[in-house]
């Protein structure tokens, strides 16, 4: 089957069908049922199918217990069995702070699906979705919620996370809580005087009210934009910064004293947080207005926003995560050098949130600069992080190989078992099936990606088309880079220059010598000197004139540079190909 079948397949249904119930299988069923099984299929022909199921409509031991089919069996046969197998996940003895923000991240933090929520509790967010903690709705510009959102998000970047061992657990309980699942009454100071001393800041000469709690302050109820059904508590965990509301506004920084006295200007609030706590406070506020500055500035103008500004927020460890992650965002929209040499200078981070962000936003542009960083990610112990690496290395050249592909292509495909065949999925999976050798299963997602967003299939077709030029299929393989080229939008300069040397190698593959001299004299008139592309046509026109020695000469040199690199394995192809022809042994 030639690539002219997959080009001229049915017309494919659009993967935008935002009814209830996509909304409910990709943005509720995963957590407010045990085992969802989105259960999404392309068939043959028509609109996409969910076949959904689940073990409990709603959440159930398992969820955060794990499966329990081994335990009961060895619990019905005592003494048979690996006891220690069957044990269930404990959270509160078997995991630390951030193992249990981990686990109940994975429905309590904001992210986007990549994988199905994964059996094993113990199993992080960070592992089955891509972080949306950055300014993209339902924050505030501060980085606190602004609505309905996943208090993890928030509580990840609290001091009382970050410098302590407090966790989800640590004020709610699963069995037989309060409302809210809480320990204590919602606004019970036991709470927070189980590591704060209850005598130093339970106190008046620390409150300067008569009855306020803890969370009256430090975890206010904000009411933002979204409206939402009610309030629900901040859980940054900060102390009131009334300074930054009256520099930004309400909007974007709200602050506690003033949920309270409404009535009053955030001035009023920060003179009396002066006049009772001094103002040993403000390195702080400076350093958080850095950030809400920032985001304030990119939501009126980001236009306005050079990029050095963003570089330094971005690379600043000590910035909350919101702040760093904004920026990242940004910056991956942005083209030229210097966003990407940021970019490329993070990609070793060690939080995997920064990681994700860097990969999302080098997506779009190829750099083969990143290609040593980009190889180091392939064993990242999330697999997000690993299969969008590999897929930054493959659309650079990389061709994987060797027994770590395996795992690899095992996290790629397992992202297609419940998420759906989905534009984003499939464009990654095509590419590094065939990346990594997969070549019938990158066919076979191919034609499911043609169907469904053919506009971003541009280069798995490419791929398959060269995959025919070195199978020997050189008609199939000419109509398919006509295809390609004419799908092609304006400006594709790149995948237009390679589409020249490719196609030239069918063509005189096919006795079409004068044609394929012309990509040729074409590719040294307008290709970079000294570039892959540049020595392989100059290469092959020294061939076509007789002097096969210098082109051999030139190609075996720029053969070993590229062998030098496992990213430049998909140019190294082209080079070896025309060494064979070159030699007279293809």
């Amino acid at each position: 089957e030639v690539l002219m079948d997959i080009v001229g397949s049915v017309e494919a249904p659009t993967d935008d069908f935002d009814t209830r119930v996509m909304i409910f299988n990709h943005g509720c069923g995963q957590c407010h049922a045990t085992d969802y099984d989105v259960g999404h299929a392309l068939p043959p022909e028509g609109a996409p199918l969910y076949r959904s199921r689940y073990l409990e409509g709603a959440v159930a031991c398992e969820s955060c217990h794990g499966p329990g089919s081994v335990h009961a069996e060895w619990h019905r046969a005592p003494g048979d069995g690996d006891g220690a197998a069957a044990r269930l996940l404990h959270p509160r003895r078997d995991l630390d702070a951030k193992g249990v923000l981990e686990s109940c991240g994975r429905c309590h933090y904001q992210h986007e699906w990549r994988y199905a929520i994964d059996d094993d509790p113990r199993a992080s967010f960070h592992d089955i979705a891509i972080t949306q903690a950055y300014d993209q709705g339902g924050f505030f510009a501060d980085g606190r919620l602004d609505g309905l959102r996943y208090h993890g998000t928030t509580q990840s970047q609290s001091a009382c996370f970050e410098k302590g061992d407090m966790s989800c657990l640590s004020c709610h309980r699963m069995h037989g809580g309060k409302r809210w699942a809480m320990k204590w009454e919602e606004n019970d100071d036991a709470q927070c005087t189980q590591c704060h001393e209850a005598g130093t800041y339970a106190a008046k000469t620390h409150t300067f009210h008569d009855a306020v709690a803890c969370v009256d302050c430090h975890m206010p109820k904000l009411l933002g934009r979204e409206r939402v059904l009610h309030f629900m508590r901040d859980h940054s965990i900060r102390n009131p910064m009334p300074e930054l509301t009256e520099r930004f506004g309400s909007d974007h920084a709200p602050n506690a004293c003033n949920v309270c006295h409404a009535e009053r200007t955030a001035g009023w609030s920060r003179e009396w947080k002066e006049k009772w706590w001094g103002s040993g406070g403000r390195e702080a506020v400076d350093a958080m207005a850095l950030g809400v500055g920032l985001v304030v500035d990119l939501r009126n103008d980001p236009g306005r926003v050079d990029t050095a500004r963003l570089s330094a927020l971005a690379a600043d460890a000590a910035q909350k995560r919101f702040f760093r992650l904004t920026a990242l965002r940004e910056l991956g929209r942005r083209p030229g050098p210097e966003a990407a040499a940021v970019l490329r200078s993070l990609l070793g981070d060690p939080d995997p949130e920064v990681v994700q962000l860097v990969l999302a936003g080098l997506e779009e542009r190829p750099d083969p600069a990143s290609g040593p960083a980009l190889m180091k990610l392939l064993d990242h112990p999330t697999r997000p992080v690993r299969v969008d690496a590999a897929w930054a290395l493959a659309r650079i050249g990389w061709r994987g190989e060797g027994e770590g592909t395996g795992r690899l292509w095992g996290a790629t495909e397992a992202m297609l078992v419940r998420q759906g065949h989905f534009t984003a999925f499939l464009r990654r999976i095509v590419e590094i099936a065939d990346a990594v050798g997969r070549f019938d299963e990158s066919s076979r997602y191919l034609k499911e990606l043609v169907r469904v967003a053919p506009a971003v299939a541009l280069d798995g077709l490419h791929r398959r088309a060269r995959r025919l030029t070195e199978e020997g299929r050189h008609e199939d393989a000419l109509l398919a880079y006509g295809e390609v080229r004419r799908a092609l939008p304006e400006g594709a300069d790149a995948a237009v220059q390679i589409l020249f040397i490719d196609s030239a190698d069918s063509l005189a593959a096919a006795g079409e010598t004068n044609a394929a001299a012309g990509n040729w004299a074409h590719a040294l008139s307008n290709f970079t000197p000294g570039g892959v592309l540049h020595v392989i046509a100059e290469s092959r026109l020294r061939a076509l004139q007789g002097d096969r020695a210098e082109a051999e000469r030139r190609l075996r040199e720029l053969e070993a540079k590229l062998a030098e690199a496992p990213w430049n394995r998909e140019m190294l192809r082209r080079v070896r190909w025309s060494l064979k022809v070159v030699r007279g042994t293809g």
